[in-house]
């Protein structure tokens, strides 16, 4: 049996977000997200709001496989620590796997809602 390697080997996936809805959430949000997944090596290759670069400050936790969940998590703060400096300055986009919905949120607030494809 002749064992071939798939033609997406290596390759990054985008994802483009738009804008969907949202909650009560009280901080400023973009229209747009792409997000460049590099899931051979786990990491964000590129992120943008609304056509501004924000890679250097974010990056990708545990981003293994297209079929998890997508967590794009700022650098310098953690969403889950107790720290006022921490959930004041933390923010996480998710991505779901199972019907592409997007959530912008940061701890202790309401999110926002995008809807995304793979590109």
């Amino acid at each position: 049996m002749l064992l071939i390697p798939s033609l997406s080997w290596g390759e990054s996936i985008i994802y483009h977000c738009n804008f969907l809805k949202s909650y009560t959430a009280t901080f400023d949000y973009p229209q747009n997200i792409i997000a460049i997944i590099d899931f051979n090596e786990g990491k964000l290759e590129k992120y943008l709001e609304d056509g501004n670069n924000l890679t250097n400050a974010y990056y990708c936790e545990n981003c293994f496989s297209m079929s998890n969940r997508v967590n794009i998590w700022t650098k310098k703060y953690d969403p889950w620590s107790l720290s006022s400096i921490d959930q004041e300055n933390a923010r996480v986009f998710e991505i779901y796997a199972e019907d592409l919905v997007g959530h912008l949120w940061k701890p202790t607030k309401s999110g926002y809602d995008y809807q995304c494809q793979r590109l």
